[in-house]
């Protein structure tokens, strides 16, 4: 069962692989013999939608299967280069293990197929709308049954095929009569003596119709008033019944099945709002009605489309976020509100935001799918305080940046706000509004930085005379998070710099990554972190810096190799020399310093003894490409 929906998912990572997205973390799939390659398949197809701290999970994940037994059996080294390999083919791997891993197998020219090989496939039919009704014990061959399921064919149809889109008018025009016809004989279908449950999955699909209408830019009409009629119908349909013992699992993943009609009719009619004929006062105490709905599908979906009707009702709208953010109890719904509305609404109404997000925040403090609806919040005031220097937003963010090790969840989330907003605003001419946008940003990356190495350093002095596996297991895991805060920290930048998939060349204005100005802005703003992240010796910090370095080169070539010195230094006590992409990476920078930059080391002692610490580092750790270069240091006077 599990192995079928994993190759539907991987066909449909919009739909299906959405909702089945948290098995990517699960070991026992990505090692059982019978979901391995559909894993890897879904891997592929997801990948290049992962935010990159759920790229970390993933690839963490991955590289523990040798290890754990949970499945009772560990997964052998080829099942995790499969896996790897086709997260690397959808995107560019981001922990220095799986990276390094990747680039062995490529050297080597051993990287494994993830392609599934022949086999013997199970007998599988159908399993639809009939046979679920069979199931439930419907005599689907019954006139009446089999009557409804033909008028409900068209708008079945229809309804699927504008899933995720906007119909056109024509196809408005095209489906209403079919819409017509089975809407009167569901009216009739008690006394006509259909099935209840055949019914509900034909109003369904009925609802489902008039919602898809409802997202197109209405006017008074004939079809509207047909959509109108049929959702606030649809929005007090006993579909679907309340089950409070699934609410915890809606809370960390919020889901739904069908035939739900109140559920589309939630949806819908929220959006039909937005058109200022049908803003009416039937539709919108059906929206209040729903958004109180026992059914926590039912209100995330008003939660989710309250923005529509920010122009045609703006008080009610309000008032109805504002209720939510005091009474609500559903954290998967909250997940809908912060989502959605909070981030469109902010642009004009930051004040009121922060303080309804502050509201949230301080309600919702544990539970399944608490720590999503913190993290959202978080993203929301970071990026409110970076982007729009919202006052009482620098509060909420510096509390966490000054105490990481407190909020290491939501601390994770204000580092994802790093990339875009270090490089905002052009060189030429400068925009001010923007450079305070980028200042911001490089004082809270600043203090971040300070503050995690600090509690680092403060752990390892109160441990300095015992073993690390003989610490209190409290302060193992706070070094082990803050190392990886500081390395998403140095992820970030890194993506930011332009240096990827640069072949470590700087940039110009048509390279297709950051124009050379900016590069050069980024590199001298940069240069007050870049220390403080250095010292911290931490092997994937330390490659990202060396490959940030190696593109900036031609912005201050001795600069650069001092800088280059220094994080070979501090990246020596973390064993950064041992590492085969380490000297890849030292001999690629001195190569180019050699061929291209050897007046630096004719002229300043300084970069000639950091050109002989380098080298000796290297030779010492055994590496022949190091020792190699040795005997070329007569070209720097030729």
């Amino acid at each position: 069962l599990w192995r079928r929906i994993l190759i539907v998912a991987a066909e449909n990572p919009q739909s299906l692989g959405e909702i089945v997205r948290p098995l990517t973390t699960s070991s026992a799939m990505l090692k059982s013999i019978d979901t391995t390659y559909p894993m890897a398949a879904l891997l592929k197809a997801l990948g290049p939608a992962m935010a990159l701290d759920e790229k970390v999970r993933v690839e963490t994940t991955i590289l523990r299967l040798g290890m754990d037994r949970d499945n009772g059996f560990p997964a052998s080294a080829n099942t995790r280069h499969r896996l790897l390999a086709a997260l690397a083919d959808a995107g560019p791997l981001v922990t220095a293990e799986a990276m390094k891993i990747m680039d062995e197998l490529r050297t080597a020219g051993e990287v494994p197929s993830y392609d599934e090989p022949e086999r013997l496939r199970a007998y599988s039919h159908a399993f639809g709308e009939v046979e679920y009704l069979k199931e439930q014990g419907v005599d689907v061959d019954a006139e009446p049954n089999r009557r409804l399921r033909t008028l409900e064919a068209p708008v079945k149809e229809f309804a699927e095929k504008n899933l995720n889109g906007v119909p056109t008018a024509e196809q408005i025009k095209s489906i209403v009569p079919d819409m017509r016809e089975l809407r009167e004989a569901l009216l009739a279908a008690k006394r006509d003596g259909v099935a209840r449950q055949q019914a509900d999955h034909a109003t369904h699909y009925l609802v489902a119709v008039a919602a898809r209408i409802a997202r197109t830019d209405l006017k008074a009409s004939s079809e509207g008033d047909l959509a109108r009629d049929i959702l606030l119908d649809g929005a007090v349909h006993p579909e679907p019944v309340h089950h409070p013992e699934y609410d915890a699992q809606f809370d960390k993943s919020p889901s739904w099945g069908s035939p739900a009609a109140r559920i589309e009719a939630a949806a819908g009619l929220t959006v039909l709002g937005r058109s200022a004929p049908y803003a009416t006062k039937a539709v919108l105490d059906a929206i209040a009605k729903l958004a109180k709905d026992p059914v926590p599908a039912v209100r995330y979906q008003v939660a989710c489309a309250l923005n529509a009707i920010s122009r045609t009702a703006p008080e009610f709208m309000w008032a109805v976020i504002e209720d939510m953010c005091r009474t609500e109890s559903s954290r998967g719904v909250f997940q809908g509100l912060v989502a959605g509305p909070m981030q469109q609404l902010a642009a004009s109404n930051v004040d009121k935001v922060v303080e309804l997000l502050l509201i949230i925040l301080d309600r919702v403090k544990d539970g399944p799918g608490a720590d999503t609806v913190r993290n959202f919040c978080i993203g929301r005031i970071s990026g409110l305080h970076i982007w729009r220097n919202a006052a009482r937003c620098e509060a909420v963010v510096y509390s966490i940046a000054e105490h990481p090790l407190s909020n290491i969840d939501v601390a994770s989330t204000l580092v994802g706000t790093f990339r875009q907003a270090s490089t905002e605003g052009p060189v030429e001419p400068a925009d001010p509004n923007k450079d305070a946008v980028r200042s911001r940003t490089w004082k809270l990356i600043e203090t971040l930085l300070k503050t995690s190495i600090n509690e680092v350093e403060r752990i390892l002095a109160k441990n300095k005379d015992i073993a690390y596996g003989e610490w209190a297991k409290a302060d193992q895991e706070a070094v082990n998070e803050l190392n990886r805060l500081i390395g998403h920290i140095g992820t970030e930048l890194y993506f930011a710099s332009g240096a990827y998939n640069s072949g470590g060349q700087a940039a110009d204005d048509s390279d297709g990554h950051m124009p050379g100005g900016k590069a050069r802005r980024y590199y001298e703003e940069f240069r007050a972190s870049f220390e403080l992240m250095a010292s911290t010796g931490l092997p994937s910090v330390i490659h990202n810096l060396m490959k940030i370095l190696e593109y900036m080169v031609d912005f201050d070539p001795p600069a650069v190799f001092k800088q280059v010195g220094k994080i070979v230094g501090f990246g020596k006590a973390g064993g950064f020399q041992y590492e085969s992409m380490a000297a890849d990476q030292v001999v690629r920078l001195v190569e180019r310093y050699l061929a291209e930059y050897r007046e630096v080391l004719q002229t300043d002692p300084e970069c000639r003894h950091i050109l002989m610490e380098i080298l000796d580092t290297f030779v010492e750790a055994g590496w022949p490409s190091a020792r190699q270069l040795t005997y070329r240091l007569d070209e720097i006077f030729k």
